[in-house]
């Protein structure tokens, strides 16, 4: 039998103690403490575009410190060549095919722009490079579709949700349009963006020392992208319709 004296059973308690107090904590802390998450959706970017991918012209040093003190890809895959699809399987972690959103959502856009769209389509095509094979559906009665993500689907910004965080969804959002396909009912607390596949965040006039103001008269998406705000190219903050401060424009 081993018998230990009370003065050394007390300093070894109270080491055993301290030992406790300062460990227990810092495991704890880690465990409960999660961290931020920024998702940043870079549109149409290529892969030559950054200069830490090779690009000689242009130099992208914030960006590029995003790979420097993370983590830098060289290998990476979408599910889709185009926004809309593509979107909607980063948010859900499927493929869009299965559940049927395989293609562009429909934008709601100034009826006048879509008359000319139609009127001048034939016309239109003989001078845009491309739009022959690109084959827009202008002619097609979008009230009969319903597109977007559907309800039983479940987003990035759902699963956070039911984890504690908070979530905001701010810029383009081109995964469905109208009731039932709002980023507050994909997962989203606030959010700030326009529905459709583009827009200009910035009305007329344009303060050109912040802003390149830049016609492309070649591309089938300059009338839409210049068009008046209607539909899915107006700015929205929730459910609300609202006019650009310029607040997150300029970021």
């Amino acid at each position: 039998m081993c018998f230990i004296s009370k003065n050394k059973f007390i300093i070894q308690f109270a080491l055993t103690a301290i030992l406790f107090i300062v460990c227990t904590p810092a495991t704890t802390n880690a465990q409960l403490k999660k961290p931020n998450v920024v998702l940043i959706v870079a549109d149409d970017l290529g892969y030559s575009d950054l200069a830490s991918y090779g690009n000689k012209l242009i130099q992208t040093p914030n960006i590029d410190a995003l790979g420097k003190d993370g983590i830098r890809f060289t290998e990476a895959y979408v599910t889709a060549p185009i926004c809309g699809p593509s979107r909607e399987a980063l948010l859900t972690g499927r493929y869009q095919q299965r559940f049927g959103v395989e293609f562009m959502p429909y934008d709601h856009i100034d009826p006048e722009v879509m008359s000319n769209l139609r009127s001048n389509y034939t016309s239109l095509k003989k001078t845009i490079p491309g739009l022959e094979n690109l084959k827009p559906d202008v002619f097609v009665n979008r009230k009969n579709f319903k597109d977007g993500i559907p309800e039983n689907e479940i987003t990035l910004g759902e699963l956070l949700k039911q984890n504690g965080y908070a979530t905001a969804l701010v810029g383009k959002w081109n995964i469905g349009n109208g009731d039932g396909y709002h980023p507050g009912q994909s997962g989203f607390d606030y959010s700030y963006y326009f529905e459709g596949a583009l827009t200009r965040y910035v009305d007329d006039p344009v303060d050109t020392s912040r802003y390149i103001n830049q016609h492309l008269p070649w591309s089938f998406s300059e009338p839409v992208a210049w068009a008046p705000r209607y539909g899915s190219t107006e700015i929205r903050e929730g459910d609300s319709v609202v006019k650009d401060t310029g607040a997150w424009s300029y970021i």
